[in-house]
C-alpha cells in the first residue's frame, strides 16, 4: 500500500520552501463532457433473503472542475475539485420490481505534489477522494425515499512526460496507479441494506495539449480515462465488486501570477 505519509511529508516540504520569493500560483477552470459507470456485482441484502445482483449505474453529462496549483523552482502543489451533477441513473433489483430512478451528483477532490525531474517531465503524489451520493426520484404508493451513497478515497502516484511543439506548446501524457479503500450505503424505501467496505485499486490515464493565448493566459484539451475496482464486504458475509469507470474530455483556461 502506498504510504500516505508520503503525501503529507511532500505537502510540508512544498509549504517549508514556498516560504522564499519566487512562487507561481496558476488558477485554472475547465469543463466537459463526461461518461461515467459504477457497476455493481454480487450479493444484494434485502427482507427475504440475499439476492445476487450484476447491475450497472451509467449516464452521461457536465463535468466542472477547478484547479488551483502552487508552483516553486521545480516543485509544484495543485489542488482540485471537480462536479458533475444531474446524474440519473437506473438500478435493477430482480426481487424488487418497483424500484425507481435515482438522481444525485458525484464530486471528487484532488491534492497532488509532484517534482520535476527534467524540463518536460515530472513525479508526482497525491490523494483523492470521491463520492457518488443520489436519492430515488419521486416515491409512489406511498414508499419511503431511497438513498445511495459510494464513496471511495486514497493515495496515488504517477508520472506525466510533454513533448514541446511549436515553442508555445507541449502535448502532454500522464499515468497514476491509485490504492483505494471504498464504502456503500444505500437504503430501498426505507429499508437499510448493511453497509460494506472494503479496498481496491485501479489506473488512471490521459493526454493534454496546453498552449499560450497570451503571455500568462493559456487554454487547455484533455482526454481521461480511468478504472477503479474495489471489493466489498461486511460482517454479514454480503460481498460484492464495483468497478468504477469515467472517460472525460474538458477544455481549461488558466492563468498565472
Amino acid at each position: 500500500m502506498i504510504n500516505k505519509n508520503l503525501v503529507a511529508l511532500s505537502t510540508a516540504l512544498f509549504v517549508s520552501g514556498s516560504l522564499a520569493d519566487g512562487i507561481t500560483i496558476i488558477p485554472s477552470m475547465e469543463f466537459g463532457q463526461t461518461h461515467y459507470s459504477l457497476g455493481f456485482k454480487g450479493d444484494f441484502p434485502l427482507p427475504v433473503g440475499i439476492t445476487e445482483v450484476d447491475n450497472q449505474f451509467s449516464e452521461s453529462g457536465s463535468v466542472y472542475k477547478f484547479n488551483l496549483t502552487f508552483a516553486y523552482n521545480k516543485i509544484y502543489l495543485d489542488l482540485s475539485s471537480s462536479v458533475t451533477a444531474d446524474m440519473q441513473f437506473v438500478q435493477v433489483v430482480p426481487e424488487v420490481p418497483a424500484i425507481e430512478s435515482w438522481a444525485g451528483d458525484r464530486k471528487e477532490y484532488t491534492v497532488t505534489a509532484g517534482y520535476s525531474i527534467f524540463e518536460s517531465g515530472s513525479v508526482f503524489i497525491g490523494y483523492r477522494k470521491g463520492k457518488l451520493q443520489s436519492k430515488g426520484l419521486a416515491p409512489t404508493n406511498g414508499l419511503a425515499q431511497s438513498t445511495f451513497l459510494f464513496e471511495s478515497d486514497g493515495p496515488f502516484i504517477g508520472a506525466n512526460y510533454g513533448i514541446i511543439a511549436n515553442e508555445d506548446g507541449v502535448l502532454a501524457v500522464n499515468i497514476a496507479y491509485a490504492d483505494l479503500e471504498a464504502s456503500l450505503e444505500e437504503t430501498i424505501f426505507g429499508f437499510p441494506i448493511p453497509a460494506t467496505g472494503g479496498d481496491g485499486d485501479g489506473l488512471k490515464a490521459g493526454i493534454s495539449w496546453r498552449a499560450e493565448l497570451t503571455d500568462n493566459l493559456r487554454y487547455s484539451v484533455s482526454v481521461d480515462r480511468y478504472q477503479y475496482t474495489t471489493n466489498l464486504s461486511n460482517q454479514l458475509g454480503v460481498n460484492s465488486k464495483m468497478v468504477e469507470e469515467e472517460s472525460t474530455i474538458k477544455v481549461g483556461i488558466s492563468s498565472s501570477f
